[in-house]
This record gives C-alpha cells, sequence and structure tokens, in this order.
C-alpha cells in the first residue's frame, strides 16, 4: 500500500507547453501567466471521493463535477482503493504492532559484553607483537 493516497507536501507549479515552447524558442517565458497549478489532494479528500465512486449511487461524471477532479483521476483513486483494500485486513496490517518490543537493558549488556571481549582481544594481541595499530 506504498503509493496509495500519497500527499505531498504543498502546490506544484509548472508550465503550460505554449510556455515551454515560447521558452525554447526565445530563451524566456516572460510574465509566467501560463502556470498551471497543480492541486494536491489529502488522502482523506482521495478516500472520500474513492468511496463513494465504489458506492455507485452516482456516475463517474456526476462525481466529477460535484468534486471538482478529473473522470480519470476518480477511476484511479477508485483502483487504487480496491487494490489495496485487501491489505487492510491481511497479514500486511500492524507491523509496527507485530513487532516485538525491543529490549534495551539487554542490547546494553550486550554492547558492553562485546565491548570487554574487544578489549581483551586487542590486549592479547598488543602483547603479542601481532596488533601495531591502534583503533
Amino acid at each position: 500500500m506504498k503509493g496509495l493516497f500519497a500527499a505531498a507536501a504543498g502546490p506544484d507549479f509548472r508550465r503550460c507547453n505554449c510556455a515551454r515552447r515560447r521558452e525554447d524558442r526565445f530563451g524566456s517565458v516572460g510574465d509566467g501567466a501560463c502556470l498551471i497549478s497543480r492541486r494536491i489532494r489529502s488522502p482523506d479528500f482521495k478516500a472520500k471521493v474513492a468511496l463513494a465512486a465504489m458506492k455507485g449511487d452516482r456516475t463517474i461524471a456526476q462525481l466529477s463535477d460535484q468534486f471538482g477532479v478529473h473522470v480519470s483521476q476518480i477511476t484511479a483513486w477508485k483502483e487504487q482503493l480496491q487494490e489495496g483494500a485487501a491489505n487492510v485486513f491481511g497479514p500486511g496490517t500492524g507491523t509496527a504492532a507485530a513487532a516485538p518490543p525491543i529490549d534495551v537493558k539487554a542490547l546494553h549488556a550486550k554492547i558492553g559484553e562485546l565491548t570487554l571481549e574487544n578489549d581483551f582481544l586487542e590486549g592479547a594481541l598488543s602483547k603479542a607483537g601481532l596488533l601495531t595499530a591502534r583503533r
């Protein structure tokens, strides 16, 4: 469910095709009147629209007029919802809750044990003359 209703940080502005062609020919866009703003929809809004499309009470065209979203976008969100719906009840849910709790005390004890072992081996190797460089 990686891409399911993922939201971006803020509005994105891009140039329309006529501005790109003008920039290619003349090197500058000008006043920037042809900038197109791309609306970023929240995951809640996408879910609401997709659920309304799943209900089937209204046509996709009616939903498009109601929510101000293109028909193909509604269809894409509906397909994402259908593909991701199985993961809601499947084994992929609650991965954070299913992970075993981390025992910090045991980890600290293991770190201490390994540090002591490394120090002992370093001392033994240096006495034997096999360790010439210090860490």
